[in-house]
């Protein structure tokens, strides 16, 4: 089971992952819990700029680096300045 929960006044998204393994009366549960920062898009490319990187691109597709409008993961293509 995956459960996420954003909080918009610190930015963070919190997801729980419950996990088990085995069979029978062998069952083993654990849990891991990630913390991660939502940073828009704009805050990104101020702080690539800040870092002395160039944004070339922004792409939410590997093999074709478009971007999609619903993505789960946005990716950044840059080089230094």
């Amino acid at each position: 089971v995956w459960n996420n929960e954003y909080d918009p006044n610190t930015k963070l998204i919190t997801s729980i992952l419950d996990f088990s393994k085995g069979k029978g009366d062998f069952i083993e549960y654990f849990q891991e819990t990630h913390l991660q920062r939502y940073y828009s898009n704009e805050e990104i490319i101020i702080n690539l700029a800040k870092a002395g990187l160039e944004l070339v691109k922004i792409g939410s597709d590997f093999k074709a680096m478009r971007e999609l409008r619903y993505a789960n993961l946005i990716n950044f293509l840059v080089k230094p300045v």
